[in-house]
């Protein structure tokens, strides 16, 4: 009883993307496009942040997601919520810095859309709503 007890408990923790397989990491550098290093277990890893695809390519589109990020993760605390691996191994996240998440406050800006066809989980409909809200305001990168 007590097996199948604990067999649902990690079911039902392993469907949700806030599940107990995270970590708290520092963030130490902000890469190219989606993609953060963190420092983890001593070592440094690359998160790709789940669910987000560039707007755009240019320089200066890179540069406002860049600077987003730095005024709201660089050298803090991070919770990173693993929901996968990229094709190149990265591991791919939510990540959290103050509570809030920064997958999501990117689409909200209008800096990033949502991967339509790598965002699979439940909240990726709501992302979509919010990006569709930002491109009608002409937000960020959908200048």
């Amino acid at each position: 009883m007590r097996l199948c007890a604990l067999l649902v408990v990690f079911c039902c923790s392993s469907l949700s993307p806030r599940s107990a397989w995270s970590w708290d990491d520092t963030l130490v550098r902000i890469g190219v496009d989606n993609t953060l290093q963190v420092r983890h277990k001593g070592r440094t890893e690359t998160i790709s942040l789940y669910g987000l695809s560039p707007i755009s390519r240019q320089p200066a589109a890179r540069e406002r997601v860049r600077r987003f990020l730095l005024l709201r993760a660089a050298g803090q605390r991070v919770k990173v919520h693993p929901v996968g691996s990229n094709d190149q191994g990265d591991t791919q996240a939510l990540v959290y810095s103050n509570g809030h998440n920064l997958n999501e406050a990117l689409i909200r800006a209008g800096l990033m859309r949502v991967d339509r066809e790598g965002c699979r989980y439940y909240y990726c409909n709501q992302w979509i709503r919010y990006q569709q809200f930002a491109q009608q305001r002409s937000q960020g990168n959908w200048q």
